[in-house]
């Protein structure tokens, strides 16, 4: 279920980023009806909970950028400043 989430969230927004939060969320909501339906034991919740919410906050700065429209899309380009180090021609780091 994850794996499918984030790849149609990738594809449909092009933020890594919001794409492995909404991934990570989902799990834990698909196992719950196979939980109680005793289909999935559940420790497979509890474990997917956990680590839902360390990988939501493992991605506190993403969401900001995201907010702020300030979070890089998939295949865009790194905007480089020139200096030293840099590529700058004649100038060795």
């Amino acid at each position: 279920v994850g794996v499918v989430v984030f790849a149609f969230v990738l594809a449909a927004r092009r933020y890594v980023s919001l794409a492995s939060i909404i991934a990570s969320a989902s799990v834990p909501v698909a196992l719950a009806p196979m939980v109680l339906m005793g289909i999935a034991p559940a420790e497979y919740l509890a474990f997917s909970l956990v680590a839902a919410v360390l990988i939501i906050l493992q991605h506190k700065d993403n969401l900001e950028r995201l907010r702020a429209g300030a979070e890089r899309r998939l295949g865009e380009k790194v905007e480089r400043k020139a200096g030293p180090g840099r590529g700058e021609p004649g100038v060795r780091p």
